[in-house]
């Protein structure tokens, strides 16, 4: 597993790559963003059976994704008003592949007029025999003030040995299986809170893929990527 260092340094290394890649020469690095990502995703190999019997395997691709987005209202274009907001406000969220929807009312915790609402979304993962069993949260969290809107969220993505899926990736697995090296990316963002709204169609994505053969113990060949992926919403981007 990532240790925490190690994840913060990737992901400025990753931000500081997309910087590098996607910005006019001379842009400073100190741009008002609305949002960033960061997500990992690797090809993974299990396998069932001992030596005497031979062995059963499974490729299987587990990732996770964290987003940061703070949406003041002059990126609204309108004031922000928590106490008109209720138990039936809808939320929206869609960026790459991910996307998710709901009402304010699905945190049971959430008054109208509040200022915070958490949503939990389970998933299961167990072994590739089925076994070990446990759930895994994907996190989404939001705080409504009159100044921004700010979202947090952290989500496992892709599946686990025994083919239970969690979330989609936010772009991680269109990376999947390239060659090693660089790419970059355009993606779509939008964010919807009631009337609400901000989108960017040109959200810039920059990967690094890391690819490799690898041969399990049933004697079959696989081909393993790991892909490092980030991105960045400039405050000037939005609406295009």
């Amino acid at each position: 597993m990532i240790s925490e260092s190690i994840s913060r340094t990737l992901k400025v290394m990753m931000i500081g790559a997309f910087l590098a890649l996607a910005c006019p020469t001379g842009w400073a690095a100190k741009v008002p963003t609305v949002l960033t990502f960061v997500e990992s995703w690797a090809d993974k190999v299990a396998c069932t059976g001992n030596s005497s019997d031979g062995f059963s395997c499974n490729q299987y691709t587990v990732g996770k994704l964290t987003i940061a987005a703070t949406i003041t209202s002059n990126d609204f274009g309108a004031a922000i008003d928590p106490s008109q907001f209720d138990q039936n406000t809808t939320v929206d969220i869609t960026l790459g592949d991910y996307s998710f929807s709901g009402t304010l009312g699905g945190d049971p915790n959430y008054v109208a007029g509040g200022k915070k609402a958490k949503f939990l979304v389970p998933f299961q993962t167990c072994d590739i025999n089925g076994n070990k069993c446990r759930t895994i949260n994907e996190t989404i969290q939001l705080t409504i003030t009159k100044k921004a809107v700010t979202i947090s969220i952290s989500a496992p993505t892709g599946s686990d040995a025994d083919g239970n899926t969690f979330e989609n990736s936010v772009d991680a697995s269109n990376f999947d299986g390239n060659d090693s090296g660089i790419y970059s990316d355009q993606i779509d963002f939008e964010a919807d809170l009631d009337t609400l709204s901000v989108s960017c169609s040109i959200t810039p994505v920059v990967a690094k893929v890391t690819t490799k053969d690898f041969t399990d113990k049933s004697g079959g060949d696989d081909t393993l990527s790991s892909v490092k992926d980030a991105g960045v919403v400039p405050v000037t981007d939005l609406g295009q």
